[in-house]
Order: C-alpha cells, then sequence, then structure tokens
C-alpha cells in the first residue's frame, strides 16, 4: 500500500487527503510511504473486505427494491457508506473508489464521478458486484436448450431478460468506474457461468464455453499451465486465471478450488469472492466447508440478508418465495 496514491487513482503521493478524510477514515497512516501493511491490515479471522461490505450495501439495496437493482439507491448508499466514518474496517480502497471521489469532492454530479485512468480500474474486483446480478436473474431451464416447442412469448421474455440483465451489468460495473466495454465483455461472461453452473452444467464445458466467448482456448490453457497461475488483478489474466481454478479443481472439489485459489498469492481476493459464487451455484452451500459460513462475522446479520434476497428472487421468478436458503439455527 505504501506505493498507492492517497489523493487519487494508481501510484502515487501519500499526501493526498482522499484516502484518510473523504473515505477510509482514519487509515492514511497505513499507506505513508516506508510503511509495510497488507492491503486488508486490520480486519478480523472472517471479516468481509471493503469489496464484500460493498456486496452486502448492494444486497440491501435490492432488498429494499423488490429483488432489482436500483442505480440510484446503490449510488446513494454507496456514497453514504464509503463517506461515513467507521462503516468498514478495511484500510484499502482501490483505484475506482479513490478515483469516485477524487471527482466527487470537486462538485461534480455523482452520476459523472466515475472515472478510468488506463491501467487500474479494468480489475477483477469490478465484477464481484455482479454476483446479486446474476442471482436476481434465474434461469430458466429452457434457456439452456433450443425445443421447438418453446412459444414465442416464452422467447420474447427470454431475450426481455437478457437485455435487463445486459444493462443491470452495464450499470453497475459503471456506478464507481468507467469501463464502458471492457469488464462488461467480461461480466456478461461471468453471470453466464452463474447462470450455467445453477442449471446443474458441469463446471469444465462451462468454462471452457466462457473461454471461447472471450477468445481463449481454455483446454490448451490447461495443458501449457502446469503449475497453480499467481497473476495480478487487471481482467486479462485475473479471469483466465479464474477459469483456470475452476476448470482443474472445481468440479471435484470446491474446497480444493478456493485454498489453493488462496494459496497462489497474488490477488487472490476478488477472485476468490468469484470463485466462490461459481462454486457455490454448482454444488450448493452444503457442499461448502461449514467452517467457512459459520466463521463469517455477522453471520447471522448475512444470513439474514441473503434470505430475504433469495425470497425476492424466487418470488419474481414466479415461485412464490418463502424460506430462503440460509436457514436460522
Amino acid at each position: 500500500m505504501n506505493l498507492s496514491n492517497t489523493g487519487g487513482g494508481g501510484r502515487g503521493s501519500d499526501k493526498g487527503e482522499i484516502i484518510g478524510d473523504i473515505i477510509c477514515h482514519g487509515k492514511r497512516q497505513f499507506w505513508l510511504k516506508g510503511g509495510q501493511f497488507h492491503y486488508h491490515h486490520g480486519l478480523k479471522a472472517g471479516e468481509g473486505t471493503l469489496e464484500a461490505s460493498l456486496e452486502r450495501l448492494l444486497l440491501r439495496s435490492m432488498n429494499k427494491n423488490g429483488g432489482r437493482f436500483n442505480k440510484d439507491d446503490y449510488l446513494s448508499s454507496y456514497i453514504s457508506f464509503m463517506t461515513t466514518p467507521n462503516s468498514h474496517n478495511d484500510v484499502y480502497a482501490g483505484t475506482c473508489h479513490r478515483m469516485f471521489f477524487a471527482n466527487h469532492v470537486q462538485g461534480k454530479d455523482p452520476k459523472k464521478c466515475a472515472d478510468n485512468d488506463g491501467h487500474n480500474v479494468d480489475t477483477i474486483d469490478g465484477l464481484v458486484p455482479l454476483i446479486p446480478i446474476a442471482l436476481s436473474y434465474l434461469p430458466s431451464s429452457s434457456s439452456s436448450s433450443s425445443s421447438s416447442s418453446s412459444s414465442s412469448s416464452s422467447s420474447a421474455e427470454q431475450a426481455a431478460a437478457a437485455a435487463a440483465l445486459k444493462k443491470d451489468i452495464f450499470d453497475t460495473i459503471n456506478m464507481n468506474r468507467k469501463s464502458p466495454s471492457l469488464l462488461p465483455k467480461y461480466g456478461e461472461v461471468f453471470c453466464g457461468m452463474i447462470h450455467a453452473s445453477l442449471l446443474g452444467q458441469n463446471l469444465q464445458g462451462t468454462c471452457e464455453k466462457a473461454g471461447a466467448a472471450l477468445g481463449l482456448n481454455v483446454k490448451k490453457m490447461m495443458q501449457n499451465t502446469r503449475e497453480d497461475p499467481m497473476c495480478a488483478c487487471y481482467i486479462d489474466s485475473s479471469f483466465p486465471t479464474l477459469l483456470f481454478y475452476l476448470h482443474k479443481y472445481g468440479e471435484n472439489s470446491p474446497e480444493e478450488a478456493m485454498v489453493r485459489s488462496t494459496n497462489a498469492g497474488g490477488e487472490n481476493v476478488a477472485r476468490g469472492a468469484l470463485l466462490g459464487a461459481v462454486l457455490g451455484a454448482r454444488h450448493g452451500l452444503g457442499k461448502l466447508p461449514k467452517r467457512w459460513v459459520e466463521g463469517l462475522v455477522g453471520e447471522k446479520e448475512i444470513r439474514k440478508e441473503v434470505n430475504v434476497f433469495v425470497d425476492l428472487v424466487v418470488k419474481n421468478a414466479g415461485g412464490g418465495g418463502g424460506g430462503g436458503v440460509c436457514e436460522e439455527k
């Protein structure tokens, strides 16, 4: 962190006051030159990073809005959360957040504060908010195959849902970072992977189809990559790395996939969030180690938020809701 710019995006001076005064209040000391602090210094075991806290914020916003994304509501919640002291305990905030609030303090319209420095914004953490977005559009079993008996009305509904999902993907990503094409392209592929997993499709096949959509030959990549890869956060390298861990380990052992990805180092936090979402969609909560769920800080509150969201999503899909998936003990 001691190389990062405290007044805006990327690397730079530690004299800026976006970090410390506007966001991440009282935490600029961990960014100073000469310091050697971990990006998530101060978090307890099982405590969510800033991005995880923002995902929960998005989930609560969607719960207020009937299980759907509302850009204006989430933008307002985001600004309030980020500028409120002690709203989270993480010490790090990525470039997109620092650039957003550097623009915000200059009086720019919040809807125009998203920015891009051409290097540190098109990163894998930009896909983390898409997890609840993907889940808010439950896939239909008929969407995975073409059937001559499918009605034109059903096809029209699927097309409308696909268009709505595509818009939500774009709006979610571009709310606090400017990425008009690159991240939304990966976001659409990632949401498709969650849907394929919910429909019970094999992870290896899902990864290969996802790679093909991005111009990547995953089979060849797996043959040529002998050791578990480590990579930085940049999307063009981090997303293929996500596919590697899902393809090699995910179908047979969700726990091994997560542990190996974590132990590989590099940028493994956001990748781990995406990895866990696909693994959960494929295998279900019951196949994930209980200690990873029960050890979460705020577990009961998280369960309640998830249960409300699940009921709303199922109701929107015509299932009536009721009960959620994370029952209270």
